[in-house]
């Protein structure tokens, strides 16, 4: 039951920082034309991220985990590929505020919580540590490369 869970929470562990950094590297400023915008693009998905952590919460609690994290993941994804579509600062900015509302699921409010409560059902207090942190060191090898 381990490798699901764990190939899940590093492939969405801060990989919108990480791919909007290489874009900013590859000439994502130079194209859009956005300057000091692109401070603000990023500052932007931390408003719906932050608002939606004690909701995404109850959800999980009334949807399960199961359709929770399946829900989440897929609304995630079908965001991430559709900013691969903006033109300007006005798309970006729109599509970073639907990331945000889409990551509320991350780290504090969704994707973690998920998988610990998922990891606890199936293994023992004395092994569940050790599963956990191997999700965080996943993580952190993730978005090393």
């Amino acid at each position: 039951m381990f490798p699901v869970p764990a190939s899940l929470y590093p492939a969405d562990d801060d990989i919108a920082i990480v791919v909007t950094g290489n874009a900013k590297i590859a000439g994502l400023v130079a194209d859009l034309h956005t300057g000091v915008q692109f401070n603000l693009c990023i500052a932007i998905l931390l408003i719906p991220y932050n608002l939606l952590d004690v909701p995404s919460n109850i959800l999980l609690k009334k949807m399960g985990p199961s359709r929770w994290l399946r829900l989440s993941m897929v609304l995630w994804g079908c965001i991430m590929v559709s900013m691969s579509f903006v033109k300007n600062f006005g798309g970006l900015m729109t599509a970073r505020v639907f990331l945000g509302v889409a990551e509320f699921h991350d780290d504090k409010a969704g994707v973690l919580p998920v998988l610990t409560y998922y990891l606890s059902a199936w293994y023992p207090k004395a092994s569940l540590g050790k599963r956990i942190g191997i999700l965080y060191a996943g993580a952190t090898l993730a978005n090393a490369f």
